[in-house]
């Protein structure tokens, strides 16, 4: 019987034991390929939202999704997993090619604390750069001439046009992480970035994206000004 709402850091170190067992990636990894949600309801239902993104990941969820096993979450006892409910499946060259055709201009929400981190020193400004370096890396690892090189200028103009964030904490057991939450509006001269803007929900934005920070959504913008678009796929 789970007692009280899972800690983070707990759904962590339970979910990411499929992962290790299945032997995807070193538990070391800077990049493992999947992600972990906060605790989160959907349609009225306690969950989590685990997203992969390689084949490897993918058959490890399968096997969950076949066994159903308990997750053990230290101390406040243990919860048996449901059936998973797929959100969204993609491939790689899908997410990259399914843009629309005139959208230069995003509004990228960020869902749960983002924070970028380079060794000790923690960075909090959303620059293009910042935001899709992880879904370069992903995707450029599993469809290596699907997406802009991080060195091709159109990326580098990507401009913050729009900016709505505030700090939050963020707590992961005895330590409490620091990032910005909100949202952000985008805009760029070619249509060219969009195919690395595409994958920002599946892959999330910097640092500690299996410990629940970084989860965004993404609505393409088709008119110039600022104004409110029906969100994708995720929920906080």
């Amino acid at each position: 019987m789970l007692r009280g709402t899972p800690r983070q850091n707990h759904l962590h170190a339970a979910i990411t034991a499929w992962f290790d067992t299945g032997a995807t990636v070193s538990h070391d990894s800077n990049h493992k390929p999947y992600t972990i949600s906060p605790p989160t309801v959907i349609d009225g239902l306690p969950g989590v939202i685990v997203t992969t993104f390689s084949d490897d990941a993918d058959a490890v969820l399968e096997q969950v999704a076949a066994r159903r096993p308990a997750l053990f979450l230290g101390k406040q006892g243990k919860v048996l997993v449901g059936a998973p409910r797929v959100l969204l499946e993609r491939s790689w060259r899908q997410i990259t090619v399914t843009v629309p055709p005139a959208a230069r201009a995003w509004r990228v929400d960020f869902l749960s604390p983002t924070q970028f981190r380079s060794g000790e020193r923690i960075n909090l400004l959303p620059n293009s750069q910042h935001v899709l370096n992880a879904a370069l890396m992903a995707c450029g690892r599993s469809v290596p001439d699907a997406l802009p090189d991080k060195a091709d200028r159109p990326l580098h103009r990507l401009l913050v046009t729009d900016i709505d964030l505030t700090t939050d904490s963020y707590a992961f057991g005895d330590i409490t992480y620091v990032g910005f939450v909100g949202d952000v509006i985008y805009r760029a001269p070619t249509r060219q970035v969009a195919e690395a803007v595409a994958p920002l929900p599946f892959v999330g934005v910097g640092s500690y994206r299996v410990r629940g920070l970084g989860c965004v959504d993404v609505s393409p913008i088709q008119q110039s000004s600022r104004q409110s678009n029906t969100h994708g796929r995720r929920s906080a």
